[in-house]
């Protein structure tokens, strides 16, 4: 065997960089998109809270509440009274913000403003009246998502509306 020969079986130093430098790029695009992911991954968790606190209240026979729990930071699903359908303490179901740090919580359901699961799957309000369809817009600086839910216990999760 000759010489040349035996130097084209080796990899170059200019050839390793360039492989180095393609599988950096790749690294790279794929920490951006998980990045971008914490907001949409936290929308999915609360969206299985909220479907979760309506499967409850229908198997429990008894209202179930969605609310936002500041000091926890958390949405919880809790059993509510029949009359006070929004001052139970039990939890069946959260969806914990701190899993997701980066993810900004807006969100009306404070207070007593809550969701309400009726034993028949409908949503209401604590005064079972109205209720907020939407249920938190999830931001993590780069993605904006939105939760949702309709009066007949559809739950979904989208991109937030832009102005």
């Amino acid at each position: 065997m000759s010489r040349g020969a035996s130097r084209r079986r080796g990899v170059t130093f200019v050839e390793l960089l360039v492989v180095l430098a393609a599988m950096a790029a790749l690294a790279a695009v794929g920490f951006v998109r998980m990045g971008t992911a914490q907001a949409r991954a936290y929308a999915e968790e609360v969206r299985a809270t909220v479907a979760a606190g309506r499967f409850e209240a229908i198997r429990r026979d008894a209202p179930v509440a969605v609310r936002w729990d500041e000091g926890r930071g958390a949405f919880l699903a809790v059993v509510g009274r029949p009359d006070l359908p929004c001052t139970g303490d039990e939890i069946v179901a959260r969806a914990d913000a701190a899993t997701h740090a980066r993810v900004a919580v807006d969100t009306d359901l404070v207070g007593d403003a809550a969701l309400v699961w009726l034993p028949s799957g409908t949503a209401r309000g604590c005064d079972f009246a109205g209720f907020p369809e939407r249920i938190a817009t999830l931001d993590d600086g780069r993605t904006s998502v939105d939760v949702t839910v309709t009066l007949t216990g559809r739950v979904t999760v989208a991109d937030a509306a832009t102005p």
